[in-house]
């Protein structure tokens, strides 16, 4: 009996909710050591552009989410993961790659490409300083396709692109104006109730804390030139 009900909340579907591509990475390299320890869970990732991340929480529809610069309102429970370092990029033949140090009035002059606005979700892109937004699109994977074309600038985070970047691909134009972009995740409160859940926010936690570091120190490489 012990042995039977000991583990009866690891087994079952953990559904799990994200806006951003860091949130995707971070979700794999938990399920790692997550999905080891308790063999009989299910995990099922479910990307949010449009709809409410709140209102499935509220529901039981989902019991983790993790998004960049997500509001939570107060009946749910709420973290900040850790502070990711923010860009513009640029893609090869456009005119400011390569550039170092382009004013945001250089900047401002070029189209960007934008995901489409997610709900609770606050800009980094200061209000006070308006852009022309040349394209939307609905996911990051197409926005950086449409950056590293040349045509587009784009706002990302430095972890979401690095291999781009290192590749020569996308430019790094490093922009104090921006603001800060903060991993938040969320969790539904019975779902907290479940060993399986705890320990997938434990390894999200600690996940985090590396990320957080290498992107500062991106973003002081980068700057150094």
């Amino acid at each position: 009996f012990v042995r039977r009900h000991q583990h009866r909340d690891a087994a079952g579907v953990v559904k799990l909710g994200s806006a951003c591509a860091t949130a995707h990475w971070l979700f794999l390299e938990s399920l790692r050591e997550t999905g080891h320890s308790y063999p009989d869970a299910v995990f099922s990732i479910r990307q949010y552009r449009d709809e409410d991340p709140v209102k499935h929480l509220r529901e039981g529809k989902l019991d983790v989410f993790v998004g960049l610069n997500f509001t939570a309102p107060s009946d749910v429970v709420s973290e900040t993961l850790c502070e990711l370092s923010v860009s513009i990029y640029a893609g090869r033949g456009h005119p400011l790659y390569g550039k170092q140090t382009p004013s945001l009035e250089e900047i401002t002059e070029h189209p960007f490409a934008v995901q489409t606005r997610r709900p609770l979700m606050k800009p980094v892109w200061p209000k006070d300083a308006p852009r022309r937004i040349g394209l939307l699109v609905d996911s990051h994977a197409l926005g950086v396709e449409a950056c590293a074309g040349g045509g587009y600038l784009a706002v990302i985070p430095d972890v979401e692109v690095k291999a781009e970047r290192e590749d020569g691909t996308l430019w790094r134009m490093p922009c104090e104006a921006l603001g800060s972009a903060y991993l938040v995740a969320c969790a539904r409160s019975e779902a907290l109730k479940r060993d399986v859940v705890t320990s997938f926010m434990d390894s999200l936690r600690h996940l985090a804390r590396p990320v957080a570091v290498a992107t500062a120190a991106v973003g002081w490489a980068c700057l150094r030139g």
